[in-house]
């Protein structure tokens, strides 16, 4: 993968590259975000 344009890249390919880097990124990050949203459900009467 190259900064810029990367049309020619298959998705497999980007999938690939992104994959085992995103998934713990990613994955600690929806991890975050349920937390927050959890957290503010708490303190306002389950309203988010």
């Amino acid at each position: 993968m190259n900064q810029g344009y990367n049309g020619e890249l298959k998705s497999r390919d980007a999938g690939r590259i992104g994959g085992r880097l995103g998934g713990k990124i990613g994955g600690n990050m929806v991890k975050k975000m349920v937390q927050f949203s959890e957290n503010y459900m708490k303190d306002n009467g389950g309203k988010l």
